[in-house]
C-alpha cells in the first residue's frame, strides 16, 4: 500500500473515530457497500467508538491495513498491455468518473452542478496517456495544473491520474485498481471553499486482444 494511501485512511478514521461510531463510513467496492473497512456490511456496528482508547483504535486500524498488506502478489497478465489497450482503459475509466450516477454527489461537491468544466490534471506523478480524447458529451475537458482557478471565481472539478498500474491484476480487494482517479477541487472560492478528494479505482482485464473495465470501488471521506 502506497505511504500516500495509507496516511490518508489513517488521518480520516482517526479524525472521525467518534463520528463513525455513529454513523457507519461507506465504502463502495463495485456493487457492494461496507459499512465498516472491518467488513460487516452496512448493518455491521462498526468498530470505532469513542469509549475505546485512542491508542486501541490506532492498532486496529494499523492491524487491518497489515492484513491487507499480506495478501498474496498476483501474476502478471500472461501478454503485457500495448498502448492502445491502455489508453482505451483510461478513456474508459474516466467516462465512467464523469457519467456515473453513483458518482454524481462526488462531482458536485468538487465542481458545482451545471459547470461543464473539468480540469485534467497535468502536473501530478502520473502522466494522462499520450492521445486521450477530450471530447465527452455534456463536458468541457481540459488539462491543467492542480491550482489553476483564481479565488475570486467559482470552484472547478479536477481529476488527477494518482495510479496506472497495468501489469497484472490488482492485489488487494478494497482500496485498489489498476487505475486510481482522484477528483478533487483544483481552485476557486467564490462559490464556497472546497477541500479534501474522492479515490476512485477501476479494475482492467484483458479480453479477447483487448481491455474491459470495471468499477472497483471509492472512498469518499
Amino acid at each position: 500500500m502506497t505511504s500516500g494511501l495509507r496516511v490518508a485512511i489513517l488521518a480520516f478514521l482517526c479524525t472521525f473515530s467518534v463520528w463513525i461510531a455513529r454513523v457507519p463510513m461507506t465504502i463502495r467496492h463495485g456493487d457492494t457497500n461496507y459499512g465498516s473497512p472491518l467488513g460487516g456490511g452496512l448493518n455491521a456496528r462498526p468498530f470505532y467508538s469513542a469509549k475505546k482508547p485512542f491508542a486501541e483504535i490506532l492498532d486496529k486500524i494499523e492491524e487491518t491495513l497489515q492484513e491487507v498488506d499480506e495478501r498474496p502478489a498476483t501474476e502478471p497478465f500472461s501478454r503485457p498491455l500495448h498502448a492502445a489497450q491502455i489508453l482505451e482503459a483510461v478513456q474508459q475509466s474516466l467516462r465512467h468518473a464523469l457519467t456515473s450516477p453513483e458518482l454524481a454527489n462526488t462531482r458536485e461537491f468538487y465542481g458545482p452542478p451545471g459547470d461543464p468544466t473539468v480540469v485534467l490534471v497535468d502536473d501530478g506523478d502520473v502522466s494522462w496517456p499520450a492521445g486521450l480524447r477530450l471530447q465527452l458529451d455534456g463536458f468541457r475537458l481540459k488539462f491543467g495544473p492542480a491550482n489553476n482557478v483564481p479565488s475570486d471565481q467559482d470552484h472547478v472539478l479536477g481529476i488527477h491520474l494518482s495510479k496506472l498500474d497495468v501489469a497484472g491484476p490488482p492485489r488487494r480487494i478494497i482500496w485498489d485498481g489498476n487505475i486510481q482517479l482522484t477528483m478533487s477541487n483544483v481552485g476557486g472560492g467564490r462559490n464556497g471553499m472546497v477541500i479534501g478528494s474522492s479515490m476512485i479505482w477501476y479494475v482492467v482485464t484483458p479480453v479477447d486482444g483487448w481491455v474491459e473495465v470495471s468499477f472497483g470501488g471509492s472512498l469518499d471521506p
